[in-house]
C-alpha cells in the first residue's frame, strides 16, 4: 500500500545515502577537519577560525573591510574547500553510478518519491513571480540601511542587510 512504500522508500533512501557516506567517509572527515581548523586572516594581526570568519564579515560596518573580509573567506574557500569538494562530489557521482542511477537527482527522485524536477520548475516560477517585488523592496532596505543603490549592492552588502543588527538589542545574551 501506499504508506508502506513510503516507508520502503524512505528505508532505501536512508540505506543508500549511508551507503555513499560510509565510502567517501575520509573526504568528508577531510572536509570537517579543514573547516574546523583552519583560520582566515581577516585584518592586519587579527587571524579567526573559519567558521567563526563570516560573524565578523556580517558585523563589519565598513564596506571596504567588508569587502576584504569576504575575498579572503572565498580564497580560503576557492584553494582550499572547493579542491576536497570536487573530489567529494566525484567519488560520490561514481559511487551513485554504481549504484545503478544515472545522477544524484535521479537517485533522490526515485528513492524519494519526490519529483525534483517538478520542485525546480515550481520554485523557479515562484522566483520569477516574485523578482520584481523582491528588487523593490531590497533597493529601499540598501538605501535605508547601507546607503547603497540597489545597483552597486556587492554580496557582502546583502549579508550585511541580512544580519538586521538593529534587532540585536530584542535578543539579550
Amino acid at each position: 500500500d501506499s504508506d508502506e512504500r513510503k516507508r520502503t522508500n524512505s528505508l532505501l533512501e536512508a540505506f543508500y545515502g549511508e551507503i555513499i557516506t560510509k565510502k567517501h567517509k575520509s573526504l568528508i572527515n577531510e572536509l570537517l577537519e579543514l573547516e574546523s581548523t583552519s583560520e582566515i586572516e581577516i585584518g592586519p594581526g587579527k587571524t579567526v577560525p573559519y567558521r567563526s570568519s563570516m560573524f565578523y564579515l556580517l558585523d563589519e560596518p565598513s564596506p571596504d573591510r567588508r569587502k576584504e573580509i569576504e575575498r579572503k573567506i572565498e580564497s580560503f574557500v576557492s584553494d582550499e574547500l572547493n579542491p576536497v569538494l570536487e573530489e567529494s562530489f566525484l567519488q560520490e557521482e561514481k559511487s551513485i553510478n554504481e549504484l545503478g542511477f544515472a545522477n544524484k537527482v535521479e537517485m533522490c527522485t526515485r528513492l524519494s518519491g519526490i519529483d525534483l524536477h517538478s520542485t525546480d520548475r515550481m520554485m523557479q516560477e515562484f522566483v520569477n513571480e516574485t523578482d520584481e517585488i523582491y528588487a523593490k523592496y531590497l533597493g529601499i532596505l540598501s538605501e535605508k540601511e547601507l546607503g547603497i543603490p540597489v545597483e552597486e549592492l556587492n554580496r557582502h552588502d546583502l549579508l550585511r542587510i541580512m544580519r538586521a543588527s538593529k534587532f540585536d538589542s530584542l535578543f539579550p545574551e
